[in-house]
């Protein structure tokens, strides 16, 4: 018989693992709706809100599982589920409004944020994820009003 441990030490290490992982997919699902508002809608279009949404709740369930509260974490994750929910109820998203060009520079920044997270302090991987979320929908909105 074999026993696994999850140590909530590993979880907190994984973090900003999690958190990149988190700004990538949200980055791809930008990027997927930036091309859908060029090109029309392509039949895997919702592959990539999934996998924002499994980020995002995987995530969320690190968390749960962690003893202490990580909250500038938490914020990352509240941030993404309101970039995306400022985003789905746009569908079709070819008729939206939205920007194709805002919508690459958000996810390109989204990239460069992530990329960058190794080199942050810990404490600070958490508060950059957010900024870099919250832009990116700031950005989405201005295109859709």
């Amino acid at each position: 018989m074999t026993v696994l441990f999850v140590w909530p030490a590993r979880e907190e290490r994984r973090l900003p693992e999690r958190l990149q992982t988190l700004l990538e997919t949200h980055a791809r699902f930008l990027e997927r709706v930036a091309t859908v508002v060029e090109y029309g809608p392509p039949p895997a279009r919702e592959r990539r809100v999934r996998a924002a949404e499994a980020a995002s709740a995987n995530l969320r369930s690190a968390l749960d599982r962690l003893r202490g509260p990580h909250p500038d974490v938490m914020a990352a994750v509240v941030a993404a589920d309101r970039l995306r929910g400022a985003i789905t109820p746009l569908r079709p998203y070819a008729t939206s409004g939205l920007s194709a060009p805002d919508l690459r520079t958000a996810a390109s920044h989204l990239d460069v944020t992530a990329a960058g997270l190794t080199s942050l302090e810990f404490d600070a991987t958490g508060r950059s994820a957010t900024g870099a979320l919250d832009s990116a929908r700031a950005a989405v909105g201005a295109g859709a009003a």
